[in-house]
C-alpha cells in the first residue's frame, strides 16, 4: 500500500494593532491512498462493512466494493425483460464474468438480458481528495472571539441506513413513497435492495465546527489576577447534500479500513458549553 499526500498550513496576523488583533489559519491536507499488494484475486473484503468495504488492488484502501447497475451501451439503466406475469420493468445487477483486482467482463443473452455471474466492483471510495481548516480568532481587549469551519471534499457515503428503510419490508424512510404512489411500479424497492450502487451518496461537508467568544474580569476577590468567562458552541452548521442525518459519520468507529458507513449511526451532537477559568 502506498501513500503520498501533502499537508499546508498558512497563519497570519493581517491587523494588529493596540486594541485589536485577527488572526487566521488555513490547513489543507491531500493524501491519494492506493492498494497494491492483496494476492489471489485481489480483492480483500472487510467484515466491518458487511462484506461490501474491500481493500482492492489499484484502489484506495477500503473502497465500496460491491453489485452494480446493469446498464446500455448509453448508459440508461437496462431494466429486466416483462414477463407473462408481470409486465413491470425494474433496474436490476450486472452479470458477466468477474476477474482479478476488481475488474469484469458483461454479457448478454440473446434478448439482451445480463446473464453469467452477478458482479462487482468499485463503487465508491470513502477516502476525501482534501481535507480543509478555516480558522479566525479576534482579540478586542479583554474579549476574544473564534470562528472554526472544517471541510471534507470528495469522499462519498455508503447510506445502509437508507437501504434498509427505503425497501417495502420496512418502509420507515421517505424513499418508499414513490411506489406507495405509483409513481414506480410495485416491487421497485426490492429489486434496488440487491443494487447497492443505489446507495452511494455524495458525502462532501463544510461544517462550522465551532463557536467560542470568551471576556476576562479582573476581580479583585480572594487574590484573583483574573478570571476567564466562555461560551463555546460546537457542530453548529453542516453544509452537505448527504440524505442521511451526518456525513461524518462510520458504523465501524475509528476503523481504517471500513470508512464512511453509515448503519443507523447517531449523527455528531450539536453543543453549548459554558466554562469559568480562574487564575490566582
Amino acid at each position: 500500500m502506498t501513500n503520498k499526500g501533502f499537508e499546508v498550513m498558512v497563519k497570519a496576523v493581517p491587523v494588529q494593532t493596540s486594541g485589536f488583533r485577527w488572526i487566521t489559519t488555513l490547513t489543507y491536507t491531500s493524501n491519494k491512498n492506493t492498494v497494491n499488494g492483496v494476492e489471489g484475486n485481489g480483492v480483500l473484503p472487510f467484515a466491518g462493512g458487511f462484506s461490501q468495504v474491500a481493500a482492492v488492488n489499484g484502489y484506495p484502501l477500503g473502497a465500496y466494493y460491491s453489485t452494480f447497475f446493469a446498464r446500455n451501451p448509453d448508459g440508461s439503466l437496462l431494466l429486466t425483460a416483462p414477463t407473462a406475469t408481470n409486465p413491470n420493468r425494474y433496474p436490476q445487477r450486472e452479470r458477466g464474468t468477474q476477474l482479478a483486482n476488481g475488474q469484469y467482463t458483461v454479457q448478454r443473452d440473446a434478448n439482451g438480458q445480463p446473464t453469467g455471474t452477478i458482479l462487482s466492483k468499485v463503487i465508491g471510495d470513502p477516502n476525501p481528495w482534501g481535507i480543509v481548516g478555516f480558522t479566525n480568532e479576534f482579540e478586542i481587549g479583554k474579549f476574544n472571539f473564534r470562528m472554526q469551519w472544517d471541510g471534507m471534499l470528495g469522499f462519498e457515503v455508503f447510506n445502509f441506513t437508507r437501504r434498509v428503510g427505503e425497501r417495502d419490508l420496512y418502509a420507515s424512510l421517505k424513499g418508499y413513497e414513490p411506489e406507495l404512489r405509483g409513481d414506480v411500479p410495485k416491487g421497485t424497492s426490492a429489486a434496488l435492495f440487491s443494487i447497492f450502487e443505489n446507495y452511494i451518496e455524495d458525502g462532501s461537508f463544510v461544517k462550522l465546527r465551532e463557536i467560542s467568544a470568551s471576556y476576562v474580569l479582573t476581580p479583585k476577590l480572594w487574590k484573583m489576577q483574573n478570571l476567564r468567562l466562555t461560551l463555546i458552541g460546537r457542530n453548529l452548521l453542516s453544509i452537505d447534500n448527504y440524505s442521511g442525518w451526518d456525513p461524518e459519520t462510520n458504523a465501524a468507529g475509528q476503523d481504517n479500513a471500513v470508512r464512511g458507513f453509515d448503519f443507523v449511526e447517531v449523527p455528531i451532537p450539536r453543543s453549548f458549553l459554558f466554562g469559568v477559568s480562574v487564575n490566582f
